[in-house]
């Protein structure tokens, strides 16, 4: 799970990283660097302050023996990964809480007047900004090169990647709302995207050999961003060939659907 927010873009679902001890603080941990690791909300939350729920795969940008108990293998994706991230310093944890504080506001923009909730686009705006001025303020006193110098910013931008890197100029609410508004059509294309495919596995689950069908409208959208596009299609096309050990598609049905079901199959 990539945690580097502007590598993803307005991709329609993201990766939300926040800092965990790695010795809770309700048993004596401190909070400093050297107890801490960049981990996803929901497994920091999951885990609470319980100490022996510490297995983690990679620690330290390295994997664990975890790791390798589990994984065998280091995959040439996962083994690019830990190289890219190895140049993020600790000053830029401000700047991916920045983009997540922006999408945030997005996430709030795009749900209808009965779901949304008190905490607005202002409210996240206002929080951006103070997630970047801490940034400035962090990578100043750091010395660090530029994300770009560290390999930090994709070779090839997409659209909506170019709209999140923009942040780092953002000087004002005011800039950062307007920046949101830009974000959101290329949010909502990948947010369906991804809906549909999800959509249509579930069908597929269920029988259904042509559900995959239903996706490629959504993906015909122009806003839909690269990454999302070849993600969903790699899916589908592994999900819709033939493949060993797979006699028929009938039979990669029936291992998925134990599989989600919890079956032992």
């Amino acid at each position: 799970m990539n945690l580097w927010l502007l590598d993803e873009g307005a991709g329609g679902f993201y990766n939300v990283c926040c800092i965990d001890h790695v010795i809770p603080a309700t048993k004596g941990g401190t909070s400093t660097e050297d107890n801490g690791v960049a981990t996803f909300v929901a497994y920091n939350y999951n885990k609470g302050n319980n100490l022996g729920a510490n297995l983690y795969l990679f620690l330290h940008g390295l994997p664990t023996f975890r790791y390798w108990e589990y994984h065998r293998r280091l995959t040439p994706e996962i083994a690019q990964m830990i190289v890219h991230n190895s140049q993020i310093q600790p000053s830029d944890y401000s700047f991916n809480q920045a983009i997540m504080n922006l999408i945030c506001g997005v996430w709030w923009l795009s749900y209808d007047d009965s779901e949304k909730y008190k905490r607005d686009d202002a409210y996240y705006a206002a929080s951006t900004l103070k997630r970047l001025e801490k940034w400035r303020q962090s990578a100043d006193a750091e010395s660090v090169g530029s994300l770009e110098s560290r390999n930090l910013v994709p070779e090839m931008l997409t659209p909506d990647q170019d709209l999140l890197l923009s942040l780092r100029e953002a000087k004002s609410v005011i800039k950062i709302k307007e920046l949101m508004q830009e974000v959101l059509p290329y949010h909502k294309a990948n947010l369906e995207a991804r809906l549909a495919f999800e959509a249509a596995y579930d069908k597929y689950l269920d029988g259904d050999i042509e559900a995959f069908d239903l996706v490629e409208e959504k993906l015909d959208n122009p806003l839909v961003s690269a990454i999302v596009f070849n993600q969903i299609e790699n899916n589908m096309s592994l999900l819709s060939d033939p493949f060993a050990p797979w006699d028929n598609p009938e039979e990669l049905q029936k291992y998925l659907k134990g599989i989600k079901s919890g079956e032992d199959i």
